[in-house]
């Protein structure tokens, strides 16, 4: 029998399943490659600050995103250090990576955050989320625009760890923000990527970029800006 995609919650409102407890194979589940030489980029903050220390570096502190796969050191929301897995999160367009760094509060407040552009140097297959693909791994489309990251991360948890997607990089999905894809990768994919830009977004090369993307996404930036 195939498990339900949807659940009642503790406060009564109707919320997207978690992943099944029994083994499940996936026949229609769809991969993406990402071809070599496919340029990314990503938005991140570098020590002390927190986060990941450097461009191509994979957070091991976790959960704490949509799909991040660590393995939950107590009840949600509860995060730590799992040294063996790690993971990063990025786009091909530069818009997708501001409202997916910043969108949750829609509030831009720059401080140390940098903008990387990485090469991917050798193809790398990711698990498709887009359109429908999620129906064709036990879930709804909702799973990538749901807040529950409970569940969410549960979910990016169980394809991770899932027998049939072992060979696997991460995941391909549309940002809950626009709609573009972004990318989570795994550590799977670590020495993939070569940093062809390393720049806080603060900088001469990239605020300017900055002010017109989140102008056009609707986007209030805080702080002192360099003038």
């Amino acid at each position: 029998m195939t498990p339900a995609r949807r659940t009642v919650r503790p406060t009564g409102a109707l919320g997207l399943a978690g992943p099944p407890t029994l083994p499940t194979r996936y026949p229609r589940g769809v991969v993406r490659t990402v071809a070599a030489g496919t340029e990314l980029r990503r938005i991140y903050v570098p020590p002390p600050a927190g986060y990941t220390p450097s461009a191509t570096a994979f957070r091991t502190d976790g959960p704490r995103a949509r799909f991040d796969h660590h393995r939950r050191p107590g009840p949600f929301p509860q995060a730590a250090e799992d040294p063996s897995r790690g993971i990063f999160y990025a786009a091909e367009a530069f818009g997708c990576c501001v409202a997916e760094f910043w969108g949750d509060d829609w509030l831009i407040t720059p401080g140390p955050a940098r903008l990387a552009v990485l090469r991917a140097d050798r193809e790398l297959q990711l698990l498709s989320l887009m359109g429908s693909d999620a129906t064709a791994v036990g879930t709804l489309a909702a799973v990538t625009m749901d807040g529950d990251r409970h569940v969410t991360q549960d979910w990016g948890r169980h394809w991770y760890e899932h027998p049939q997607f072992q060979a696997l990089h991460g995941i391909r999905f549309p940002s809950s923000h626009t709609s573009q894809p972004a990318c989570a990768f795994w550590e799977r994919a670590a020495g993939a990527f070569t940093v062809l830009f390393d720049e806080p977004v603060l900088s001469p090369a990239v605020l300017p970029d900055l002010l017109v993307t989140a102008s056009a996404l609707g986007i209030t930036v805080l702080g002192t800006l360099p003038s």
